[in-house]
């Protein structure tokens, strides 16, 4: 029981991350309280909370998150501290700053992962799970709403994107400022709903897999219909899951032929080939450093983040950092198919599915540069990586 108070505070950092997310909060609340504070201020406490814990172990079990943290502080010094001995023609010391904040929550989620793994209990994930599948339903709901036009919040921002022409799935904003990062939260939320056996979650998951197709983002229509045959495949439902596919299909088909420029990567790529490019020419092993792209490719399309973790952390942590991150995907998900078909646990096949649209959206999307998706993943890697303990879910 100790350890509730993780599952406590993580439900406020998720809380704090989505509702003050929105740019449409950004002239009140995120000016004084951004979801990057939210994250900073309440996973420094968790951590903190867990070092004066005498049961913390201080040894890093996973070698690979082990490695990529070494390669982040190693780039920090790289990129803060050596630029300070080059000396300008009025003797003045550069101070770059653009490499502290990302370097810091990438050190805090490395740490949370850690210590979420080792403390939190079952009946802890059991109520961090079940809160998850409640904050995304009710953003589906608000979500719905919105498509309606009925927005008792943001009413006037409504009226002034009807009136520039916007479509019913541009509304669908939410607390996290776009559709397609509505979608994508609710998309990584909704297969937790498989994993109870209340009636009431499976209206849970009918109202968020709707809110996913009427916000006609590709990537998390993908992720959650690949979520959804999985699980079912996997509990040898083969004809559900050839009938989820036939649906996703068609779904696919019918918004390729109505919305426009729905299967077009909207000048994406070109700024992945060339940021790709640049980072084999010019640092091919250790990349310009986590933080660089909002820096190097203000001037694009693409203005904060590269719309690929994939491609960002190419370009970021080059080859060594993409080698580190591909290793530990491949031995998350190799030890985790093992846990699964070993132990067969309900809560296991979800959270490999859950896995599987956060890889997904991983390939067009930024879920590990923003925060309320970012505390989803880190929550999900954490429950994989705890299951070397011995406790086990009922």
């Amino acid at each position: 029981m100790v350890y509730f108070v993780y599952a406590l505070v993580l439900m406020t950092l998720v809380s704090f991350s989505v509702t003050t997310s929105s740019f449409h909060l950004a002239q009140t609340l995120a000016n004084y309280f951004p979801k990057e504070a939210a994250f900073v201020c309440i996973g420094s406490l968790i951590i903190g909370y867990s070092l004066m814990n005498r049961k913390t172990n201080f040894i890093y079990s996973n070698k690979y998150l082990f490695w990529f943290l070494c390669l982040v502080i190693v780039q920090f010094f790289m990129n803060y501290y050596i630029p300070m001995f080059n000396i300008d023609d009025n003797g003045r010391y550069p101070i770059v700053l653009w490499p502290i904040k990302p370097t810091l929550n990438i050190i805090i989620g490395v740490l949370l992962i850690k210590v979420l793994a080792e403390h939190l209990t079952g009946k802890d994930w059991v109520k961090i799970f079940k809160f998850l599948c409640w904050t995304g339903f009710i953003l589906s709901v608000y979500a719905l709403s919105q498509w309606c036009e009925i927005d008792p919040i943001f009413k006037n921002f409504q009226k002034n994107f009807v009136n520039k022409g916007m479509t019913r799935s541009q509304l669908m904003f939410t607390f996290l400022s776009h559709k397609t990062l509505t979608a994508a939260f609710i998309a990584l939320t909704a297969p937790l709903c498989l994993m109870f056996n209340e009636n009431k979650y499976k209206v849970f998951l009918g109202i968020m897999v709707l809110a996913v197709i009427l916000a006609d983002s590709i990537l998390a229509m993908a992720g959650l219909f690949v979520a959804l045959t999985i699980y079912l495949l996997i509990r040898k439902n083969i004809k559900t899951a050839i009938l989820v596919t036939v649906i996703a299909v068609l779904i696919a088909g019918y918004f390729g032929i109505t919305t426009k420029h729905f299967f077009s990567d909207n000048g994406r790529m070109a700024v992945w080939q060339r940021s790709t490019a640049d980072v084999l020419n010019n640092s091919p092993l250790v990349g310009f450093g986590h933080g660089s792209f909002q820096k190097k490719y203000s001037d694009t399309i693409l203005v904060l983040f590269a719309h690929n973790d994939y491609v960002q952390e190419l370009n970021e942590g080059g080859i060594v950092g993409l080698l580190i991150v591909s290793l530990f995907i491949y031995h998350l998900v190799l030890k985790f198919f093992y846990v699964v078909f070993e132990k067969f646990f309900i809560v296991d096949i979800v959270l490999l599915c859950c896995l599987c649209v956060l890889l997904i959206i991983c390939f067009g999307s930024f879920p590990f540069h923003y925060a309320p998706l970012a505390v989803i993943g880190i929550l999900y890697i954490s429950y994989i990586e705890s299951r070397n303990t011995n406790w086990r879910l009922t």
